[in-house]
């Protein structure tokens, strides 16, 4: 009872501080589906508990968990197969997928709208297969548990689909005489006597593409393309293989190996995979001398032993994917077991097993990217069970894919269409009735700045202009560096990344450091000290001092100052230069805020403090500066305008009003604290203008940014985003009545940078 309300709040605040230190990270929340964007190459530098600053390639701000790209809503059952046929530019690429409804749907990958619906099969469609090649024309093959493979050519669909594109309101109108005519013309190929669960097209040098089917007869049957004629039977000399998926391989012949040539590999309900040799130029005996198809279905079928059967599975095999390594033929096999085993595709011996899921898996499929890394794709049974993308290399898993509902029954993955895109594009079909297209973005890292043993980075900024591009971090033992990340003219090509460093920069804890960019040479006053016409590098302790840096060898320019009483926990650098209402230009200054509950704005000119700002009543965690919208342009247009210039100083100008209503061009200080607060101050007077935040978490991170008017906003003009140890983010005007704009959720946690 003696405890006063503040103490109280302060106790309370240091205690949450500890909390929010100490506890264990949250799972991240599950996002909800964004609408498609478009991405923009962005280079990401990201800050570690690991002694090190990475600089990332990235195609997008990706999230470790994705969600999907396009959702393609059409199937009323289940969907169990899919597969892509790609065309240049993306003009006319088509996704096929089939299942329960006994149907083969066609979308556009470049939209997600439904091109046509195939009709032939009578029961589950289970396996689907492309034909792209250059001597024949596209076709696809399916086969069903209706114990059918289909042929169905599909020059006229990619034609269409194309013309779709430029022109989508002729979709609906002419979707349903295309799906006819498709399924007119389909070839329906007659001979396993049980349910089909695989087909496959396969290429091999110097030949003419053959597709094989695989069935729970306990056969796998080759047939010829684009006719169907049958080839011949593979069956083995066991009765309990049922041949649930199929792939094929080329192995190369490197001397020293049991077998080469192109293979077909098999998996099967007992556990096992089985890889059978294609028999190269084997012709139909339906063929006459001619070449002209008879009607006589007429097939080679021997009992023959494969050339390896690969053990070790736990249950039957579902999927399987061959990928070379290395030189070395491999395979990637799923079963119920939830584990993703790699073998040797010569030896049938265990490489290695990958082990994440929870479920058992599905699917699989494998591709090698432009940057030459094997990626492996899994598919799990079970809702809401994420898809992942494994780097084989590592055997690490590098991302996960979320958004079905029930079990994910097939995968795809390839290349992006788009030349512009370094991208790869996985889609999957689930038993949930969709199919869903998703963005891989995989990141790079493209330099790792090692800072040593023991070293723990608190703090960095970023310079770049034309030719520099400097990465500056300030550590817990004082010590400053600046990190080189544009070689440029350097003729050595490998010289160290590491430009400078000053060991004992600061006798503690660096917290926060800032760079200053030079005003463009229109602004820039000459009358003005030498050092603003270069960039600087501004940094503060843990025991209030300030310092300033050269940033191109780190020599200090003034001498350390102690600028807080206690701890400067962030700084804000004015790195423009603008007119205030009494029309003059303002110095470039910086901003410091302390965990002595205050905020002071410097001169960059003289270092002296301009003003201390004094209304928080606990810590000040976050600074940020919002410069007015009319800046650079604006002032040196009215400058010409007027020649209104005495010396090297700019005049007094008339002032600028927009719809008849003076605009202010004051610049305007936002402070953020433990106490719960966000504090809006003008520059020129040092007055408290709002606040703007009382909620029940402390403002952790800052920054302002002035919204364009477009024809979707609903506002534009100055806005400060605000992150609060609760994990939301609120967006508010920085005009008045200073109104709340919109609160963003879904951090689990502190937000710590905006």
């Amino acid at each position: 009872d003696n405890i006063s309300r503040t103490e109280t709040r302060q106790m309370i605040k240091r205690n949450r501080k500890k909390i929010y230190l100490t506890s264990s990270p949250h799972p991240p929340a599950r996002q909800p589906e964004p609408e498609e964007e478009e991405l923009v190459p962005v280079v990401p530098i990201t800050l570690s508990f690991d002694q090190s600053v990475k600089l990332k390639s990235a195609c997008d701000e990706t999230q470790y968990l994705k969600a999907p790209r396009i959702i393609f809503k059409g199937h009323g059952l289940a969907v169990h197969c899919v597969a892509v046929f790609q065309t240049p530019n993306d003009d006319s690429s088509l996704i096929f997928s089939g299942g329960d409804d006994k149907n083969i749907l066609v979308w556009s990958l470049k939209t997600g709208e439904k091109v046509a619906e195939l009709q032939g099969h009578t029961q589950r469609v289970t396996s689907i297969s492309v034909l792209k090649s250059d001597g024949l024309a596209p076709l696809i093959v399916s086969g069903g548990w209706d114990e059918r493979v289909r042929i169905w050519p599909i020059g006229e669909l990619l034609e269409y689909a194309k013309h779709c594109n430029e022109h989508p309101e002729t979709l609906s109108n002419s979707s349903h005489n295309i799906s006819e005519r498709v399924s007119a013309l389909s070839i329906a190929l007659k001979g396993h006597k049980n349910r089909i669960f695989g087909v496959k097209v396969i290429h091999s040098i110097g030949e003419d593409p053959v597709v094989a089917s695989g069935s729970s007869d306990n056969t796998i049957r080759v047939w010829s393309l684009p006719d169907g004629s049958p080839l011949y039977v593979l069956e083995d000399e066991r009765d309990d293989t049922w041949n649930l998926c199929l792939s094929s391989w080329f192995v190369q012949d490197r001397g020293n190996q049991p077998f080469h040539g192109t293979v077909i590999i098999s998996g099967c309900k007992n556990s096992t995979v089985r890889v059978w040799r294609h028999k190269v130029g084997v012709k139909s005996a339906a063929m006459t001398a001619s070449g002209a198809t008879t009607t006589a279905p007429v097939t080679r079928k021997t009992r023959t032993s494969p050339l390896l059967v690969i053990r070790g599975h736990t249950s039957a095999v579902h999927s399987l994917a061959p990928f070379e390594y290395q030189d070395r033929p491999l395979l990637v096999t799923a079963c119920k077991d939830a584990d993703l085993r790699i073998w040797s595709l010569l030896t049938g011996s265990l490489i290695k097993v990958l082990r994440g899921h929870s479920n058992p898996l599905s699917a699989v499929a494998a591709i090698r990217t432009n940057q030459d890394e094997i990626l492996l794709v899994s598919s799990p049974r079970g809702e809401d069970a994420p898809l992942r993308v494994w780097r084989y290399s590592t055997g690490e898993c590098v991302r996960f894919f979320k958004g079905h509902t029930q079990d994910i029954n097939a995968v795809a993955v390839f290349p992006s269409p788009d030349a512009r895109r370094d991208d790869l594009i996985l889609v999957t079909a689930s038993k949930d009735t969709t199919v869903r297209s998703w963005l891989f973005a995989e990141e790079k890292t493209l330099k790792v700045l090692e800072h040593g043993e023991g070293a723990r980075i608190k703090c960095m900024d970023v310079f770049q202009n034309e030719i520099h591009s400097l990465v500056v971090t300030g550590t817990a033992d004082g010590e400053l560096r600046a990190w080189r990340t544009k070689r440029g003219e350097d003729p050595a090509g490998d010289a160290p990344f590491l430009e400078w460093v000053v060991e004992k920069a600061h006798k503690n804890h660096i917290l926060a450091v800032a760079v200053y960019k030079p005003l463009s040479s229109s602004l820039r006053n000459e009358s003005w000290p030498e050092h603003l016409h270069h960039a600087l590098v501004v940094s503060a302790s843990r025991n209030g001092r300030i310092r300033i840096s050269n940033i191109f060898d780190g020599s200090e320019l003034y001498p350390s100052f102690m600028g807080h009483a206690k701890a400067v926990t962030s700084l804000c650098v004015c790195r423009g230069a603008t007119a205030t209402s009494q029309h003059t230009m303002i110095v470039p200054f910086f901003v410091s805020g302390s965990e002595d509950n205050t905020a002071k704005v410097w001169s960059l000119a003289d270092f002296t403090c301009l003003r201390t700002l004094e209304r928080h009543i606990f810590d000040i965690t976050s600074v940020a500066v919002f410069m007015p919208k009319i800046q650079a342009q604006a002032v040196e247009s009215r400058r010409k305008r007027f020649h209104h210039i005495a010396g090297n100083a700019l005049a007094p100008l008339p002032p600028i009003a927009s719809e008849n209503k003076p605009i202010s061009l004051d610049p305007l200080i936002v402070t953020g604290g433990m106490d719960d607060t966000l504090h809006v101050w003008s520059y020129t007077s040092g007055e408290l203008i709002e606040s703007l935040h009382d909620a029940d978490a402390h403002i952790s991170s800052l920054a302002c940014i002035h919204l364009e008017r477009t024809t979707s906003t609903k506002y534009a003009g100055p806005v400060v985003i605000a992150g609060d140890g609760n994990g939301v983010i609120w967006v508010w005007s920085l005009r008045a009545p200073f109104e709340l704009l919109c609160t963003l959720k879904g951090h689990t946690d502190e937000v710590r940078s905006v």
